[in-house]
């Protein structure tokens, strides 16, 4: 099932788990989750088997103040300034 995706970029879509996820084309996909007791942000490749997508090990489960840590660097600016870096170094060359 799909609800609405905010600005649009990506919908939102819950898991046969109750599970609310986005893909991250291709074959990946953020889904938020508990597990152990824990809120997780967990991004992974998936796999089709059949007519199914199954999760592969490829992948890594944020926590809640992980997930935090790497939203404000997002936010501020930082993770772009880095990319911006290393996309004009790469034209340098």
């Amino acid at each position: 099932s799909e609800t609405n995706g905010g600005d649009g970029i990506q919908p939102l879509k819950v898991n046969e788990n109750g599970e609310t996820y986005f893909e991250l084309p291709p074959r990946k996909r953020c889904t938020i989750r508990e597990w152990g007791g824990n809120t997780l942000v967990d991004i992974r490749e998936y796999y089709k088997k059949g007519d199914q997508e199954l999760p592969g090990k490829k992948g890594v489960s944020l926590t809640v103040e992980q997930y935090e840590i790497m939203r404000d660097l997002i936010l501020d600016g930082t993770v772009d300034d880095i990319i911006q870096e290393l996309v004009g170094d790469a034209d340098e060359d």
